[in-house]
């Protein structure tokens, strides 16, 4: 994700951003980012437990209804 995408995302649930240039504005968007890295690289893992328990098994089908399943999940939070 690109820096503009993270501060899109993070109008769009409210989360304050100061408007004015400035280091304030520049230490919120960095933790923003880094918070976004964590999350991802979270989610990657957990993606990646679900395909490993299809290992072996040629149900691609399945593996991605699941991995979908997860993010229906939480969207409906």
């Amino acid at each position: 994700m690109t820096r503009d995408d993270i501060i899109e995302l993070a109008l769009q649930c409210g989360i304050w951003i100061p408007l004015a240039s400035g280091p304030e504005r520049e230490q919120t968007i960095d933790k923003q980012r880094r918070f976004a890295a964590l999350v991802a690289s979270a989610e990657r893992e957990a993606c990646a437990e679900i395909a490993d328990e299809y290992e072996y098994q040629l149900v691609a089908g399945s593996c991605a209804r699941d991995i979908r399943a997860r993010g229906e999940t939480y969207a409906a939070k």
